[in-house]
């Protein structure tokens, strides 16, 4: 809540859904994160990726980063990237993926940058026969945590 895109993009979405136009919210003042946190004169924290800012933290914060060894073995397997000449190549790769984990009974959620990607990979998967459910939030509140 409270949440607004800046430059008149929100008020252009709201009038795109139909919605009442509300007026541009002005910002008063800002602070990075950065110079919020140097006002403490105490710091710490806990991550799991705070290892490959390190420099970052040294340099900007003057703070050590330490490892915690893992309480039992990690056994995630991290797979190297892949990368194709053209994105015909990436999607018909994208969808053998998607054909290989629905045959194991496992949920996939697919999301693409825009509705065309979206359209085409769904033409796709049809010809593939795997069975699909398209989510469209059009006029809808979609909520997703990164």
């Amino acid at each position: 809540m409270g949440r607004r895109w800046s430059d008149r993009l929100h008020q252009a979405v709201e009038a795109k859904e139909g919605l009442p136009i509300q007026n541009e919210t002005v910002t008063l003042a800002s602070l990075s994160y950065q110079n919020f946190f140097l006002q403490f004169p105490k710091l710490c924290g806990m991550t799991g990726t705070a290892a490959t800012e390190s420099t970052e933290f040294e340099s900007i914060y003057k703070l050590k980063v330490t490892i915690v060894p893992t309480n039992k073995p990690m056994i995630r397997k991290d797979e190297s990237n892949v990368v194709f000449r053209a994105t015909s190549g990436k999607w018909r790769a994208v969808v053998v993926e998607i054909s290989r984990m629905h045959k194991t009974g496992r949920p996939v959620l697919v999301a693409t940058t825009s509705v065309e990607q979206s359209d085409s990979l769904l033409e796709q998967l049809k010809e593939a026969g795997i069975p699909y459910e398209k989510i469209c939030p059009c006029g809808r509140l979609l909520l997703q945590t990164n």
